[in-house]
């Protein structure tokens, strides 16, 4: 099997092999998300229940749960809810949080500028 991509310039052949590696990489599971701790962390001090934000936000109680796990990244609409359901703006909520993640560290493969 073989995926062509049309290009402008040339027809790209991809073999099996690369496909099947590109699939493996994506099946692994990535680190969780910092911001669910923060929110988590932020949430308790304030006294507020995960069925109380689930409630406020639509959401269920296990999407808040993944969200504070870290197992899911809340979508910027989720992040305007959940800001608000505590009953601060998002402004405020993305400061709180933001300080207490650690900083990105941002790692580049060798061949990183050619897929720039």
């Amino acid at each position: 099997m073989a995926i062509i991509i049309r290009t402008p310039k040339a027809i790209a052949l991809l073999s099996l092999k690369s496909s099947l590696q590109y699939e493996e990489t994506m099946k692994r599971k990535s680190p969780p998300c910092p911001f669910g701790n923060a929110f988590k962390e932020l949430r308790k001090s304030l006294g507020i229940k995960q069925s109380q934000i689930a409630s406020r936000t639509g959401r269920t109680v296990q999407q808040i749960s993944e969200i504070e796990r870290g197992d899911r990244e809340p979508r910027f609409s989720t992040l305007l809810l959940l800001a608000y359901s505590l009953g601060i703006s998002p402004e405020e909520l993305v400061r709180i949080t933001a300080q207490s993640m650690p900083e990105p560290i941002i790692l580049l493969r060798e061949d990183a500028e050619k897929d720039l």
